[in-house]
Formats: C-alpha cells, structure tokens, sequence
C-alpha cells in the first residue's frame, strides 16, 4: 500500500509539472500565440509560467557546490551531513531568486520585443508587465521545485529528478519523431545509452569508486554542444580529455577515497585511472558523433531516464524490505558503501537511493543528494551513527 501511494504521488508530480508548464503567462496575447503555435488546451511551454522550471535551481545549486568546493571554510560542510550543509542550501536558495529573477527579467525584455508579422506579442508593455511577468515565472520555478521536493520526500526518486525526467522525456520524444522520419541519429544515442547504463553498472577491480569517475551527463554536454557550433574537432577532444581526467581527480582524490574507504591509495588510483580511461573513451566519442553531425544529447536523456528507472526499481525494492525512512544525504559517491556498512554492523538495516544518477553527476549534480534509508523507528539510533561515522570519515 505505501508503495502504491508513492507512485502515486510521483503520477501527480509529473502530471502537475505538465500543468504548470500549460499555464499562460500574463500579458501575452493567446489569441496571437494560438495563431502562431497552433490551436492547444495549454499554451506554448515557452510562454507559461513553468517555463523557467527548475533550471535557476539547477544553476543556483551547481554554483554553490562548486563555490563549497572552492573555499577552505566550506568544503568541510559539503560532505558533512544534511545539517552541516544549511550554509550551503540557503546560498543556493538565495542564488536560486537571484538567477530566476534575472531569467525571468530577460524574458520579458525579448517578449516585449517579438513580433508575430507586424503586431507585438506583447499588448500592453512597459513596468507593470515586466513586473507580473518576472513575479509568474518566479513563483512558477517555485511551484516547480516545490513539487520535485514533494515528490523526493514522499514518493520516489531523489532531488529535482521528476522535472529532469520529464524535461529529457520531451527529448526521448524528439529523437523517436527523428527515427520515424528516417533520418540518421539512431546509432549515436544507442552507443551513448549503452556506454552510460555501462558505466553505472560496471564497477572497477578494486571497487573502491564508481567506474562512471567525472559524471557522463554534463561532461558529454559540455563538449557535446560546442561540437554542434563547429569547433575544431582537435581542440575539442583535447578539452574533452582535459575535462574528463581533471574533473575525476577533482571529485575523488585518491588520499581522501583511501581514508573514507579504509583502503590503500594505490588502489583507489588503479582504480581511478581504469575509470578516467573508460569515461575518455565515451566522452571523446561523443564528440566524434556530435562532429558527424548526429546528436549525443538525446543520447545523454536517454542515459538519465534508463538510470533514473534503474535507481527507482533498487529504490522500490529497499522499501519492500522495510528500509523506508531517509535519514542522511550523502554527496559524495564512494562514501555511499561505508555508510551504508557502518550502519548495517551496528545492526541496522540499511540501503542507499539515487547512487546511480548521481554518478552520472558527481559534484555538478548537488540536486540528486543520494538518500540513506533505513528502518522506521530507528531513525535517532542511525542518525547517530551515521554522525559517528561522518566525523571519522571527512578528510577534506
């Protein structure tokens, strides 16, 4: 039964997320929209109040991780717990309103300056339009990530993933409408598909972290999307490699692995350097699809719904075995199996949720914290031990 309710309430979350991004925005002439976008029930999602979505949020929180990875005082409180990191969730709050507003302001500028043939989109511009324009879209993030945040507490999955799944649906949608019409893009995504679900699946010899070491998704956005601008294919497989072997040491230093893990250093760089050598390999071919003119970014939404589904049945199955209370996030992947053991020998039942789309991630993905779950009732006892276990773990 309490698995039904939570799939339901993912249903309603994405079913409201559909809504939101249906809402019309005020001061738009709909009539002169339908002519142009043709007849709807719903609106233009470019022109709703859902149109921003979560992507200020997305923004907000990758800016702020990488700032707590920057500044001495803050990295500790990055990896120290859900408590620890309030600093660090009130700056993305605070960027989150600062981003959206911006956003949101550019938006009304363009709107008041498209035209439809000869007549304005907007009827009536100047302060009070932009006004109530910037104030819908910003509550329409709000709304937005209000129900992301619903769903990962009460339903399934992690973080923003509702909103991210639906947004790469719309792209899974886009590259079926591709295939049926003929056109030539069905191997780059199935060879990106296979790499990702790949790179998730598979753990190095040592298993001291995730073969997945630099996060497939924005990394293979990252030079995916210069290559469809026409870069120069040697300077882009360079800062491909560059990114890919960088970002993997940057997010899993070997010292640090070997200590949260209890293993030797040389182990973990084994490890890693199996890894880094594996995601340069997807990565870099990427590029070379991208620069054949097909599109590795579908490929890409294709790997985040595969994983999201994957995380989300081992999540259902947790749950089945009665591990149904989060009680910690963890932002750091190969933290995940000590905690998890830490617990599990103080004769808790535990598991973890959301492992797999975060390493598709790593620190740029802050929005998918991984959520340890363990009995109900034993909520105080495994905090405790997981405070235990943190303090004994942080080597920043």
């Amino acid at each position: 039964m309490m698995q039904l309710r939570r799939i339901l309430v993912v249903l309603v979350t994405l079913a409201a997320l559909w809504v939101v991004a249906g809402v019309p925005l005020p001061g738009i002439d709909r009539e002169l929209l339908a002519e142009w976008a043709g007849p709807s029930f719903f609106t233009n999602p470019a022109f709703s109040v859902g149109a921003l979505g979560v992507t200020p949020w997305v923004t907000a929180a990758v800016v702020a991780e990488l700032a707590a990875m920057a500044w001495g005082p803050w990295r500790v409180l990055r990896v120290s717990g859900p408590e620890a990191r309030a600093p660090i969730e009130r700056l993305t709050g605070v960027l989150w309103l600062l981003f959206a507003c911006i956003q949101a302001y550019a938006m009304a500028l363009a709107s008041e300056q498209m035209r439809l043939g000869f007549v304005p989109l907007v009827s009536e511009p100047g302060t009070l339009f932009r006004l109530v324009f910037v104030a819908s879209l910003v509550a329409g993030s709000a709304v937005c990530v209000a129900l992301c945040r619903w769903c990962a507490r009460d339903g399934l999955g992690v973080g923003l993933l509702a909103a991210v799944v639906l947004q790469h649906t719309e792209e899974a949608q886009m590259w079926a409408a591709w295939v049926q019409l003929g056109e030539g893009v069905v191997l780059a995504p199935v060879l990106v598909v296979v790499a990702g679900l790949a790179l998730v699946g598979l753990r190095p010899p040592g298993k001291t972290t995730s073969t997945s070491v630099a996060g497939l998704v924005p990394i293979g956005t990252l030079v995916a999307v210069p290559a469809l601008v026409g870069f120069e294919p040697v300077p882009l497989v360079a800062l491909a490699l560059v990114l890919t072997g960088g970002l993997a040491f940057l997010f899993q230093m070997p010292e640090r692995v070997a200590r949260v893990r209890g293993v030797d250093a040389q182990l973990v760089r084994s490890d890693l350097g199996l890894g880094i050598a594996v995601n340069a390999a997807v990565v870099v071919g990427l590029v070379i699809f991208a620069l054949q003119g097909n599109t590795p970014a579908w490929g890409l939404g294709l790997v985040v719904l595969g994983v999201a589904a994957w995380d989300v049945a081992e999540e259902m199955r947790a749950r089945g075995d009665g591990t149904t209370v989060e009680v910690w996030q963890l932002h750091r992947v190969y933290a995940v199996d000590p905690a998890v053991e830490a617990l599990r020998a103080a004769g808790i039942p535990a598991n973890a949720r959301g492992v797999r789309v975060r390493s598709l991630f790593h620190a740029l993905g802050p929005y998918f914290p991984i959520g340890i779950l363990v009995e109900p009732g034993r909520e105080d006892e495994a905090r405790g031990v997981l405070r235990a276990w943190q303090r004994a773990s942080v080597a920043e």
